[in-house]
């Protein structure tokens, strides 16, 4: 299985740059040192990316940091969502970027570098997720409800579940 050291990595540079974007937004929106809400609002659509790249980041910052108590399938979904989210996040960013007049130059270079495509491709490929796919999970009881057939996770009473 692979490793989390480069996932670690490149999360703890997309949190740099998201830092930069965070503190570019808020200086646009500061009259004497205190928010203004005309000028928040002038914000409104870099404050929504800032929202949805801070939620994307932080589940992925989670998933990472919480990699000890994964199993094997887990973690490959959490490898999985990382490379997603890094990705989403680095587009949401460079729309935040250009919307403030941040320089470019190191956010392309993190989104066109060797070690994101490494990580992707080993996260995110169509071979990784055939990987994913295979790994073995606890399957859930197959009950019997009337004559039809149905799920039962384990732990659930049997019976009609619509009734519960």
């Amino acid at each position: 299985m692979m490793s989390f050291a480069l996932p670690v990595v490149l999360l703890a540079r997309v949190r740099l740059l998201f830092d930069q974007a965070v503190s570019a937004v808020a200086a646009a929106c500061v009259i004497d040192g205190k928010l203004d809400a005309t000028r928040l609002d002038q914000q409104q659509f870099v404050s929504y990316e800032i929202a949805l790249a801070g939620a994307d980041l932080l589940a992925a910052e989670t998933l990472v940091a919480d990699r000890e108590e994964l199993g094997e399938l887990d973690r490959g979904l959490a490898f999985l969502f990382v490379a997603d989210a890094i990705t989403a996040v680095l587009g949401r960013l460079e729309t935040i970027f250009l919307e403030t007049g941040l320089a470019l130059d190191e956010l392309h270079a993190l989104a066109g570098g060797t070690d994101l495509a490494a990580f992707r491709r080993s996260a995110a490929s169509a071979a990784a997720q055939t990987t994913v796919g295979k790994a073995p999970t606890p399957i859930p009881k197959l009950g019997t409800c009337g004559s039809r057939r149905r799920w039962q996770w384990p732990g659930t009473p049997s019976g009609d579940l619509r009734r519960m």
